[in-house]
C-alpha cells in the first residue's frame, strides 16, 4: 500500500531522547518512542526494533500541517488501513490507470478511479469513492460514470505493541446506483474489520476481513466473504515496496462488477489476486503508487493499477 499506513512505515527523522509519554494523535505515524520499545537484548533492539525509533511526538502544530504519510492513501494496495485522518484534514486519491482483464462473467475493464477522504474527528472518516471515467469493452463498447460509493471508517483502537494488540478499525460502505445507468448494478453493501500490524524487522502487516453483497437478481443478492492483505517496508525514507492480494474483492468495490448470465443463478463467487507495487512519497502533500497483480478463478488474470494521492 505505498500507503505508509502504518507507524513502522510513516515516520521519519532522527531519534532523540523521550521527554513525555505521546498521545495516541500524537504517536500515529510517527513510529516509536525509546521508552515504547519492549525490553529485550541490545542486539534485538538494534536489528529488530532499531527502524521504528523515530523523533519525538509531533507537535500541535506540526499536526496541522498536512501530512500524506500520515497516515497514508488507501487506494494504493487491495486492504484499507485501520487509521483515520485527523480532524479537518482532506485526502484526495487519483487513480487514472486501471486495468481489468476479462473474466468469464465480465468484459475487460478500464477504470480512472477517484476517492476523496475527509476527518469529521480523529477517530472518524467519511469518504466518497467511484470507479470514476470507465470503459467496458465489447460489442458495443460501453462508456460512462460509475456508480458514487458512500463509505465511513471508524478507528476503535491504535496499536499496543507492548501487548501485540494491532491497530483495529471497522469500516462500511454502500454502492448506490448514482451513475451512468449502463454501469449500474444496483445498490449493494459492505463491512469489513481493518487491523495493521508492526512486525520485526521494518515490516507492516494490514489486513481487512468482512462480507459483501454481490447482486443476482431482483429477489436476491449474494453475500460472499472477503478478505484482503499487505505486507509492506520501507526501501528508502521515501520509497516503500509491497505485496497483496484479495479473496472475492478488495476493501472498496474496485474494477470489473459482476455480471451474471441471467439464464444460470451463480450460487458463489470466488476469485484470488495476488500482487506487488510500490509507494514513492514525492513531499509532504504528494505520493504516488502502483502495482501489477495476476489472478485466477473468478477474479481478472491482470490488474494494473497507478495513481496519486494529495493531502489537503
Amino acid at each position: 500500500m505505498a500507503a505508509l499506513i502504518l507507524p513502522s512505515c510513516a515516520g521519519r527523522g532522527t531519534p532523540t531522547p523521550e521527554t513525555s509519554p505521546p498521545t495516541d494523535l500524537e504517536r500515529r505515524g510517527k513510529g516509536l518512542t525509546r521508552s515504547e520499545v519492549p525490553e529485550s537484548s541490545p542486539a534485538t533492539r538494534e536489528w529488530i526494533w532499531a527502524p521504528y525509533l523515530y523523533r519525538d511526538p509531533a507537535t500541535p502544530q506540526e499536526r496541522a500541517q498536512p501530512d500524506i504519510s500520515t497516515p497514508g492513501p488507501d487506494t494504493a494496495n487491495f486492504p484499507n488501513s485501520a487509521f483515520t485522518l485527523p480532524e479537518g484534514r482532506f485526502y484526495f486519491e487519483n487513480s487514472p490507470v486501471g486495468y481489468y482483464s476479462a473474466t468469464q462473467r465480465t468484459a475487460p475493464q478500464y477504470d480512472w478511479e477517484l476517492f476523496l477522504r475527509y476527518g469529521v474527528t480523529d477517530n472518524l472518516e467519511f469518504r466518497l469513492f467511484t470507479n470514476g471515467l470507465t470503459v467496458v469493452e465489447g460489442a458495443p463498447t460501453t462508456v460512462g460514470f460509475s456508480p458514487l460509493t458512500f463509505d465511513v471508517k471508524y478507528q476503535i483502537w491504535e496499536e499496543n505493541l507492548a501487548y501485540r494488540i494491532p491497530a483495529v478499525a471497522l469500516e462500511t460502505y454502500v454502492q448506490t446506483t448514482w451513475g451512468s445507468s449502463s454501469l449500474s448494478n444496483h445498490t449493494q453493501w459492505a463491512w469489513s474489520v481493518n487491523l495493521d500490524h508492526t512486525l520485526p524487522f521494518g515490516l507492516g502487516l494490514e489486513w481487512n476481513i468482512g462480507l459483501t453483497s454481490i447482486f443476482l437478481n431482483h429477489e436476491s443478492n449474494l453475500v460472499e466473504e472477503t478478505l484482503s492483505w499487505s505486507l509492506q517496508r520501507d526501501l528508502t525514507e521515501d520509497v516503500a515496496l509491497f505485496v497483496h492480494g484479495y479473496h472475492n474483492g478488495a476493501a472498496l468495490p474496485r474494477g470489473s462488477t459482476v455480471r451474471v448470465d441471467r439464464e444460470r443463478l451463480f450460487r458463489s463467487f470466488n476469485g484470488q489476486v495476488f500482487g506487488a507495487g510500490a509507494t514513492w512519497t514525492l513531499d509532504d502533500t504528494l505520493e504516488v503508487f502502483g502495482s501489477a497483480n495476476a489472478g485466477i478463478g473468478d477474479a481478472p488474470g491482470f490488474i494494473g493499477l497507478a495513481g496519486f494521492a494529495v493531502a489537503f
